[in-house]
């Protein structure tokens, strides 16, 4: 998946990015419910950077397209001083969000695919758009939360694998 993921920061497109999605969500280890971000953030917000980064590090390959956990992880560097690896971090967010969008034009028809749902605020935050209500809506096949912006406007996501993945975890939990 290294290589599918560095074609993507490279070139961020729809087929770059479907790739590494591919990939990304149909490993075992994928898991698009994980708590992961809950434990990170007091760290930062407590300035345990270099702790931070750890629990980064160890939770990056089940939150690899999440362009937050990137965020994160530029903002533990540049909290030990690392400031290359800030730059490059928050540049893979920036790529990771523009393959998102890449994907569509967040239409019912055309969704943007995410992989998880954490992205999707992600996503509204890079449009500078603002949630009113979101909610969830079979169409055919496919599951799409529809998030209603305070402008109007509705931002469709297709999170049909990350939903499926979530009833997997679920059943096998009983």
């Amino acid at each position: 998946m290294r290589e599918e993921f560095i074609a993507l920061v490279t070139e961020p497109t729809r087929e770059n990015y479907l790739r590494v999605w591919e990939k990304f969500t149909s490993s075992a280890d994928y898991n698009p419910y994980s708590s992961d971000m809950e434990q990170i953030l007091p760290l930062l917000n407590d300035g345990k950077f270099a702790e931070a980064r750890q629990r980064i590090y160890d939770a990056m390959a089940r939150w690899l397209l999440n362009p937050r956990i990137h965020l994160l992880a530029s903002a533990a560097a540049r909290g030990v001083g690392d400031e290359k690896t800030a730059e490059m971090e928050g540049f893979f967010a920036v790529r990771c969000l523009q393959g998102i969008t890449s994907t569509g034009d967040g239409s019912r028809q055309q969704p943007y695919l995410v992989s998880s749902v954490t992205d999707e605020y992600d996503v509204l935050t890079y449009l500078k758009k603002s949630l009113k209500t979101q909610s969830l809506v079979e169409d055919g096949e496919r599951v799409l939360d529809v998030l209603e912006c305070d402008d109007g406007t509705a931002l469709c996501f297709d999170i049909t694998r990350p939903y499926a993945a979530m009833g997997k975890r679920m059943r096998s939990k009983k």
